[in-house]
């Protein structure tokens, strides 16, 4: 029976795939939880990987199917402006832990490199977020002329590079770290302040300014 008490329960409960599976089961109750549960392990890797899928992946999954794949990518999209909210009006570098969680769970099993720009004000509050270019599953290149351009059109004080790595590693390659010094010289130049260039594995970020690659 659903009351106040239940959902307290299932608030501490640890076993996400379960609460998973009830949601699932309430808004879809033909569902195959064997055949589903299957399918999140083997075929998704798990909660994340499920959110992560594509429409197009989910809907053709004999497990989940056309409904379902709908209201888990809504889920998903929910999810990801609920996490958004937490890094708006505030300031983002202070908050920067928040932008790894939202980072992480945005990027998660994307399976090509993508270059994205965190524009900010002069009190670091997030202006925008814009996709830059995108890459292959090794590899990315950008010029600093289209950074440039993205932080002046939209009258921004500061900036934060971010791109993914599908491979899950977060280590920078020696043209991440290149593509980054090139940039933040230039930036220096036009007295733009270049705070980071996260780099966003399966679950963890490396900050090319925390390891001394951006002083």
């Amino acid at each position: 029976m659903m009351n106040d008490a239940f959902f307290e329960q299932l608030g501490v409960c640890d076993n996400d795939q379960e609460i998973l599976l009830k949601f699932i089961k309430l808004i879809a109750p033909t569902t195959d939880e064997g055949a589903f549960t299957h399918a999140l392990d083997s075929q998704f890797g798990g909660i994340m990987g499920l959110f992560a899928a594509s429409y197009t992946k989910l809907a053709r999954n004999n497990a989940v199917g056309e409904n379902l794949a709908a209201i888990i990518k809504y889920t998903h999209l929910i999810l990801m402006r609920t996490m958004k909210m937490k890094i708006r009006n505030r300031d983002l570098i202070s908050n920067i832990s928040q932008l790894n969680e939202y980072l992480l769970f945005r990027n998660h099993s994307y399976p090509l490199e993508r270059l994205e720009i965190f524009l900010m004000n002069s009190k670091n509050f997030l202006l925008k977020e814009e996709i830059v270019s995108s890459g292959t599953t090794n590899g990315i290149l950008f010029h600093p002329t289209s950074i440039i351009k993205h932080i002046v059109d939209n009258n921004a004080s500061s900036f934060i590079l971010v791109h993914n790595h599908p491979s899950g590693d977060p280590s920078p390659s020696p043209k991440d770290i290149r593509q980054t010094r090139e940039l933040n010289n230039i930036c220096r130049m036009l007295s733009i302040t270049f705070h980071d260039h996260i780099i966003v594995g399966d679950s963890i970020t490396y900050s090319m300014r925390l390891h001394g690659i951006i002083e």
